[in-house]
């Protein structure tokens, strides 16, 4: 763990990972690599250090991550090892995954290089006051409806992603009217805040 808080990575998948993972659970606690795990194969000692132990709640993930055309060109040696990792996994009540690009970079990834800066922002109590009571008096709510006559950058650094009125912002994405494109996409990252 770094000290601003994230984990260190060796490449720039390993970032992206770590970037996706932070802003889908802000609760889980990112290791980078947390072990080595010794093995034996074909009469010979090797070692394996995978990149990450994703820890939350009571849930453990061990994670390696790959691109996808290295994890094919080197499958036949990444193989024992995988085994090994996932015995140690479940040994230690936890589950072992490799992850690609293909699971890391989209639109979700895109939002968190957005978003997470966001989220360490002041909240501006007046703002995040003026909003919940829009939220409460205008039917149909929409996302739109919701910022009108607001600032709509104020509004999102000091509500959308703060832990108090998101409840509120879910409720109200998970219940409004949607109608646009823009809407639908700004009630969908909502619940997915929740």
């Amino acid at each position: 763990m770094l000290p601003n808080g994230t984990a260190s990575h060796e490449s720039a998948l390993e970032r992206d990972f770590v970037t996706l993972t932070s802003f889908s659970n802000p609760a889980a606690i990112i290791r980078s690599q947390p072990v080595t795990i010794g093995f034996d194969e074909e009469g010979f000692r090797r070692r394996y250090t995978p990149d990450f132990l994703v820890t939350w709640e009571a849930n453990a993930e061990l994670v390696e991550v790959k691109y996808e055309h290295d994890l094919k060109a080197q499958w036949m040696r990444l193989h024992p090892a995988f085994r090994a990792a996932a015995h140690w996994a479940v040994t230690h009540h936890a589950t072992f995954r490799v992850i690609t690009e293909r699971g890391i970079r989209g639109s979700l990834l895109n939002n968190a290089k957005r978003l997470l800066p966001l989220r360490t922002l002041p909240l501006d109590a007046k703002m995040a006051m003026l909003a919940l009571t829009r939220a409460h008096t205008l039917c149909p709510a929409t996302f739109r409806t919701l910022c009108g006559g607001c600032n709509i950058l104020q509004l999102s650094s000091s509500i959308a992603l703060r832990q108090s009125p998101r409840s509120i912002l879910v409720r109200l994405g998970a219940n409004a009217d949607v109608r646009t494109k823009n809407d639908r996409r700004a009630a969908t990252i909502l619940r997915g805040r929740a």
